[in-house]
């Protein structure tokens, strides 16, 4: 989890000029064939999305954690037992362990309720999993730890998803397992990178800018930090960007200046939105 004093106090006027540029040459979605893709917010960098008769959730099977936007009661009964609109999801992925973008209990729960649903994620991750949750035997066979080395990729061609070790920070002890995961949702492309602290240079060894991503899910503080200036631009050049990994307590204006710095990009402000996007 991060401190609030980095990623949660960002100054508008600090933000640079280069963001509004980046965002407002992004093209649409990628692909004249592509189906409507519909994305639902669930919490902090929680997403359900769906196209093509295919559901993916990430991030979303989480802790509740006052830091940031965070689910009702009801919303975590409906995802923990695959309840609609969570039912019949494809595949669960988690970026990293930490209880804002994983929770055991929560994934078990809803592996056990969804036969057909997979579950990737890091080793750590796993291992909170395999330990936490009493009944792992019994979706064992549908759990897997990716573990790439950085600049490499752990392919899942089966499950139409590359994972991508995408660092939470080089100076974090016990340094933390974050993955960045590129995946298909019917003929959509998307990208989501977690908590990763990586910089344009180390984004630019994963080649994103050639894989024609079509959403690039992204915390705020590498949409708004001039520190990681370049990335979206130039390693990553994908069709829209949604911002994720917001305080809570902002307030329209906030959302509003942070929409007027980045004209292009998606903003979510509570558990069940949704945003329909069409090629």
């Amino acid at each position: 989890m991060h401190q609030p004093s980095r990623h949660q106090t960002w100054s508008w006027i600090s933000i640079g000029f280069w963001l509004a540029v980046t965002l407002a040459a992004l093209v649409p979605a990628r692909g004249e064939s592509a189906q409507q893709l519909s994305l639902t917010y669930i919490s902090n960098e929680g997403f359900l999305l769906e196209a093509g008769g295919r559901k993916v959730l990430v991030d979303a099977l989480v802790g509740t954690n006052p830091r940031y936007i965070s689910m009702s009661h009801e919303v975590r009964s409906q995802l923990e037992g695959a309840e609609a609109p969570f039912d019949d999801v494809d595949l669960v992925l988690a970026t990293h362990y930490h209880g804002d973008h994983f929770e055991a209990q929560g994934v078990g729960r809803h592996l056990l309720a969804n036969p057909r649903a997979v579950f990737v994620s890091t080793r750590q991750a796993v291992e909170k999993l395999q330990n936490e949750f009493s009944e792992f035997s019994k979706i064992e066979d549908r759990v897997h730890a990716a573990a790439p080395k950085e600049g490499q990729r752990h392919k899942f061609p089966e499950l139409g998803l590359e994972v991508l070790n995408l660092h939470h920070g080089r100076n974090r002890r016990p340094l933390v397992e974050n993955h960045g995961f590129v995946f298909e949702v019917g003929s959509w492309k998307i990208l989501h990178v977690g908590d990763t602290e990586a910089q344009k240079d180390e984004f630019a060894a994963n080649s994103l800018d050639k894989d024609g991503i079509d959403v690039a899910l992204l915390p705020g503080w590498i949409v708004f930090d001039s520190t990681w200036e370049g990335v979206i631009s130039e390693a990553i050049q994908p069709g829209r960007v949604a911002v994720m990994h917001l305080p809570p307590n902002w307030k329209e204006k906030d959302f509003a200046a942070a929409s007027k710095q980045a004209q292009e990009a998606l903003f979510f402000r509570h558990a069940l939105e949704i945003v329909e996007l069409s090629p």
